[in-house]
């Protein structure tokens, strides 16, 4: 039996698009972050959304806004560049599973 690949889970995939949104500046410092759009955008329940929202706000990137609410947060350029190495890291591991996954599947054949 081959073993199963790592994949990315739900509220990591999740967390990924919105560092993606927030580094491009899709999600500009200080807009406040529907919960229930993002789902609907990203096609995911909020449970994961609310989530990866809490992680981002563990990191700095969004801030506590209201009741349930959260805005983005205004970076400085220090914060800017740890944001692209995490992109990075992420876009790193996402290449090396796709590629060893792409192995498994021509072995397999």
């Amino acid at each position: 039996m081959i073993p199963l690949d790592p994949l990315p889970n739900l509220i990591d995939q999740v967390y990924a698009r919105i560092l993606e949104a927030i580094s491009d500046r899709t999600l500009q410092p200080g807009q406040r972050i529907r919960q229930n759009e993002l789902a609907d955008k990203l096609g995911v329940s909020r449970q994961p959304v609310s989530h990866a929202l809490h992680l981002l706000h563990r990191q700095g990137l969004v801030a506590e806004s209201g009741k349930r609410g959260f805005e983005v947060t205004q970076l400085d350029p220090s914060r800017i560049r740890q944001l692209y190495e995490v992109r990075g890291a992420i876009d790193a591991l996402a290449a090396r599973l796709a590629a060893e996954r792409a192995g498994t599947d021509a072995a397999a054949c």
